[in-house]
């Protein structure tokens, strides 16, 4: 049974209701991080809100990446 998507009509035309028969079943999302600042940690945060993951964070130092992991759950 198709997914009722409740998409705007304009969007119906470009996506077909059987595109997707249940979210759930998606794998979920991956993300990488290039860089550990603020902004890196605000959105690590989001990410993890959303039921995502981060499982990659790079950074011009190998010590402010592997604190960045370990502050943000992020494999190592």
């Amino acid at each position: 049974m198709p997914l009722d998507l409740h998409l705007p009509d304009k969007l119906n035309a470009w996506v077909r209701p059987d595109l997707v028969e249940d979210p759930a079943g998606c794998p979920p999302i991956r993300w990488g991080i290039m860089g550990a600042g603020n902004i890196a940690r605000t959105f690590a945060t989001d990410v993890r809100a959303t039921g995502a993951r981060v499982t990659l964070v790079g950074s011009r130092s190998a010590d402010r990446a592997s604190r960045f992991a370990a502050e943000n759950g992020v494999p190592l």
